[in-house]
């Protein structure tokens, strides 16, 4: 929502020419490079590209999109199964629009000019252009079949039509305190711009995270209404929140380390942790962490009921950490979607990094690490009472004698939550034998 003149969201230089795209899929990349307003850098070598590559990185149509005076960058309207819709208001009133298709086989599209906030039944007319040719006008739809990775791209122009439907995809929600929780906005058109606010900023806080998505962080116990109206004052929409007490209880503690707008809740023996976060790797981490402090050498096992596919390096799994500092030395074993079973450790504070990965797991799968002084054990098992030891290693030196031991979910990127769940928590001293 911040972009505009003077200051552009950048997803990065071009891919154009550089062998890994296809020319449809390149049509694609760059066509929706313009309908962001993004910056456009060609990556590719220039002076050895051929002349359908040249064609695309000099489509003049599609470049005066993006560099349309208004400045304003193209929303999602609709996605479905990977058959996107996309528009992006130009500064002599039209909309472009495309056709965006991801799916592997081509697919028949389409938008209704209701959705691009134009009236139906009046005449629109529709320019190709990439084709860069005058189709037929249209009064209540544009349809075009659009190759698989491809990409259909018009402007439509017509009548613009006001706000005919407002609501919050739910009428009332719960959620726990501490906790985070999306709530979409319908309105048509898509888009008409609309205004979110909560009745008890102390209580309820929404904050915008895409196109009439609002991310509400609840603050404390007690009823909000949370309130959506569109710009010109004409529509309005509410829905009741109720911030409910926390179901994590002492000697539980929740860290959503760095921010990453992280939820817990317990119910019937499971928790379920919601995360955001960039990875626990590097110098510094930023997950989510359910946790107890201990004072006694202790292990933790608990088994790995099921994790989202946010990315192959998403991480679920049990944690032994010196403190909830973003920089902290920590062992952790997990499970990843794309990686399998996981040790990883840093072994110094603001440290680098190490691993040890031991193949692919099916889910529900138990995990247990237990520590020994600064020595580390790592087990998995099938049923939580027949573990296999997978490795172990000793540290340079031991943790401080307090220390944090529990359960730990991150996604591996910004924009995909990791839904993890967990049961049959234990967290015990070791018995020296």
């Amino acid at each position: 929502p911040f972009a505009g003149p003077g200051h552009w969201n950048d997803p990065d230089m071009l891919e154009v020419g550089n062998k890994s795209l296809t020319l449809v899929e390149s049509r694609a990349h760059f066509a929706m490079w313009c309908m962001l307003a993004a910056p456009l850098i060609a990556g590719n070598n220039i002076s050895t590209m051929n002349n359908e590559i040249r064609d695309i990185l000099t489509a003049s149509e599609i470049i005066a999109i993006d560099q349309d005076p208004l400045g304003a960058q193209g929303t999602r309207v609709r996605n479905e199964n990977g058959l996107q819709v996309w528009q992006k208001p130009l500064q002599d009133g039209s909309i472009a629009v495309a056709l965006l298709n991801v799916t592997d086989a081509d697919a028949n599209m389409h938008v209704t000019l209701e959705e691009i906030g134009l009236k139906k039944g009046v005449l629109s007319s529709v320019r190709d252009l990439w084709k860069k040719k005058d189709l037929a006008s249209i009064t209540e739809e544009f349809t075009s079949t659009v190759k698989a990775h491809g990409i259909v791209v018009v402007k439509i122009k017509g009548e613009k039509a006001s706000a005919s439907k407002l609501e919050f995809a739910e009428s009332s929600l719960k959620i726990n305190k501490g906790n985070y929780q999306s709530i979409h906005v319908n309105v048509y058109p898509a888009t008409e711009a609309v205004s979110v606010s909560s009745s008890d900023p102390e209580i309820l806080a929404p904050s915008f995270t895409g196109v009439n998505t609002y991310l509400l962080s609840a603050l404390k116990v007690g009823d909000a209404v949370l309130r959506a109206q569109t710009e010109d004052g004409k529509l309005s929409a509410s829905c009741d929140v109720h911030v409910l007490p926390s179901t994590i209880q002492a000697p539980w503690k929740f860290n959503d380390v760095r921010n990453c707008k992280a939820s817990v809740n317990y119910e019937d023996g499971i928790y379920t942790i919601e995360s955001y976060g960039l990875d626990i790797w590097g110098a510094s981490d930023q997950f989510a962490f359910l946790n107890q402090q201990v004072d006694k050498d202790s292990y933790i096992s608990s088994c790995i009921i099921s994790q989202s596919n946010s990315h192959p390096w998403a991480k679920t799994g049990v944690m032994i950490r010196e403190s909830s500092e973003s920089n902290s030395a920590f062992v952790m074993l997990c499970v990843t979607p794309g990686n399998g079973i996981s040790l990883q450790w840093r072994e110094a504070t603001g440290g680098s990094c190490n691993k040890e990965d031991f193949g692919e797991v099916e889910l529900p799968v138990y995990l247990k690490l237990e520590k020994n002084s600064s020595t580390f054990n790592a087990y998995k098992s099938t049923d939580g009472s027949n573990w296999m030891l997978l490795d172990n290693l000793t540290m340079n030196k031991d943790f401080q004698k307090q220390y944090l031991i529990g359960v730990e979910v991150v996604s591996h990127t910004s924009h995909t939550i990791n839904i993890s769940k967990f049961s049959e928590i234990k967290i015990e001293p070791v018995v020296t034998k």
